[in-house]
């Protein structure tokens, strides 16, 4: 890769120019000398990028892009899409790779990624927004607000709460076998979140058994549970009376300028979409193209978006729930959503390493700098975004390939993407 450098009167512009010679411009009291024919595309590249609100990549992040490349070159990832943000402003960007080999689509800034499990985050969000307008109490009994019951069986005096949910201590577990019934080619809406929730947790559902809880009573233990996050859109649907998707598209993708997010595969142009692709293999080509799918409970897992529209996500959290103006959520509410909850997280040996949760977000910790951080793991995707509020900084990831099999403690697998791009990224962060 090249740098094209242009120079003003006080200072110098470098750009990274793939499969280009080095180019230099001099610009002088209004008179451009060119010394090389590609300015013309240069030029126009300058303008796509600031019309895209895009930022011209520095030569500070020249050791983060090389290392991401060394990194990439075992040719387990095949697509790559990252920025880091910085005091409301997305500084830094890459992509890499293929969106889909096939039809030899590379990735560029506008691919759309499914996020998988970092979907719970804006789901989480929507709930929050619902508190702010005093809807609920954090420690309110969500069977106050559900048409039906849920208790834990072996603990049925103590009261489920909105906190609980959103810190995985709720006590319910993931009636897996069920929930792969679900799982179809495509987009899945036919059944809806209450019928999800009533069959696995209410008393006599269909698919009911005391050994979809936790031994735990509700609130002491932690368990990672997508269930929760299908609950916590059910009551978003319930107490705003609104359907999940027109919810979040009004309240928060609109106003945060995410005009290219959505739950759907028909939200969007099929050319647009990154493929995902799994196969243990470092060769491309031999890659095992995943078909789009997906299943009700799609506020656990399902949205899309590219990393430069979630970044608006990550500014409002860094701005006390503000957003070009616009109060998304109120300081207090985002405050508590990072406050540590002294939840009795698993101690991962992983980097980084796992402290504690906030409201949906994991606290980490590294080098003595504190990060709320959140992941997703798919079928041939992986998904990562951390920040630090106190600095206004934050890093987005996004991939497709496979690299991690289900078998075997994950902390452990030398292959664990999320891991090594968190200790590339988290110097620039701070």
């Amino acid at each position: 890769m090249a740098v094209a450098t242009f120079r003003t009167k006080s200072e110098s512009l470098h750009i990274n120019c793939p499969r280009m010679k080095a180019t230099e411009f001099s610009l002088k009291k209004g008179r451009t000398i060119m010394k090389n024919k590609n300015f013309i595309f240069i030029f126009f590249a300058l303008l796509i990028l600031g019309s895209q609100g895009l930022p011209i990549p520095s030569q500070q992040y020249k050791e983060l892009e090389n290392n991401i490349d060394s990194l990439l070159k075992p040719g387990d990832i095949v697509g790559f899409s990252a920025c880091i943000v910085k005091n409301n402003e997305v500084v830094w960007s890459m992509v890499r790779g293929k969106a889909d080999i096939e039809n030899n689509i590379p990735v560029t800034p506008d691919t759309i990624f499914t996020l998988a499990s970092l979907s719970k985050t804006v789901t989480g969000a929507a709930l929050m927004q619902l508190f702010d307008k005093g809807s609920f109490a954090l420690d309110d009994d969500i069977n106050k607000y559900l048409p039906f019951k849920i208790r834990n069986p072996k603990f049925p005096d103590v009261p489920i709460t909105f906190r609980m949910l959103l810190t995985h201590t709720s006590s319910l577990l993931d009636v897996r076998p069920y929930i792969k019934t679900l799982y179809g080619p495509g987009d899945q809406k036919a059944v809806s979140f209450g019928e999800i929730i009533k069959n696995c947790y209410k008393a006599k559902g269909k698919f009911y058994n005391a050994d979809n809880f936790m031994k735990n009573k509700p609130g002491d233990g932690w368990m990672y549970c997508n269930s929760n996050y299908v609950l916590i859109a059910y009551l978003v649907e319930l107490i705003s009376k609104t359907p999940f998707p027109e919810y979040t598209k009004k309240y928060l993708f609109k106003p945060l300028e995410m005009n290219e997010t959505g739950w759907f595969y028909a939200d969007f142009d099929k050319a647009r979409l990154a493929v995902q692709y799994e196969g243990d293999t470092p060769d491309i080509a031999k890659k095992q193209r995943v078909d789009p799918y997906g299943w009700p409970g799609y506020p656990d897992g399902c949205l899309k978006t590219t990393p430069y529209q979630y970044a608006n996500f990550i500014k409002m959290l860094c701005n006390h729930g503000k957003y070009k103006g616009k109060q998304i959520l109120k300081p207090e509410t985002i405050s508590m959503i990072l406050t540590p909850q002294n939840v009795k997280i698993p101690r991962f040996k992983i980097i980084p390493p796992t402290l504690d949760m906030g409201l949906t977000w994991i606290v980490t910790k590294d080098d003595s700098q504190q990060y709320f951080t959140h992941g997703g793991e798919g079928s041939g995707i992986t998904t990562l975004a951390f920040f630090n509020p106190t600095t206004k900084t934050g890093a987005i990831m996004f991939l497709t390939g496979d690299y991690l099999k289900e078998t075997g403690e994950f902390e452990k697998n030398p292959k664990r993407y999320t891991s090594l791009l968190f200790g590339l990224f988290a110097k620039y962060l701070n």
